[in-house]
């Protein structure tokens, strides 16, 4: 069965968000190239630019989807309490050994505040 443009065009993108996280936590933001990203990805540039508009974007793309993930995990951590209290101490727990992960304290902790600016990155963080 031939996947449809949409599905191609979500395998794509998703493509390009895995390596461009990959890269951009290895290597950081300025030193990853957007022809690395591809190659990585295994697709064209005009792919790339096709999804998004330029590197920033892509690193802005990255940037919120591990937001989302550390919001779902600690969320769900917390939900796990059996009172205000304990959920606080759970979520807040959950939060740290997230900050663990070298995508999270690359991407989100160090590298996003000064790549996207302090007011994008405070706009994105408190949607999360």
């Amino acid at each position: 069965m031939t996947p449809s443009k949409a599905e191609q065009a979500d395998a794509t993108r998703s493509a390009l968000l895995a390596a461009a996280r990959e890269l951009f936590t290895d290597r950081g933001y300025a030193a990853t190239s957007t022809t690395e990203i591809v190659a990585r990805a295994g697709v064209t540039r005009g792919a790339l630019y096709h999804h998004f508009s330029a590197k920033h974007d892509l690193f802005r793309a990255v940037f919120e989807q591990l937001e989302a993930e550390v919001t779902d995990h600690v969320a769900q951590e917390a939900l796990a309490g059996v009172d205000p209290l304990e959920q606080l101490r759970v979520g807040s727990r959950a939060y740290l050994d997230v900050c663990l992960d070298p995508a999270v304290q690359r991407v989100v902790l160090v590298e996003g505040p000064s790549v996207l600016g302090w007011e994008t990155w405070q706009e994105i963080e408190s949607r999360y």
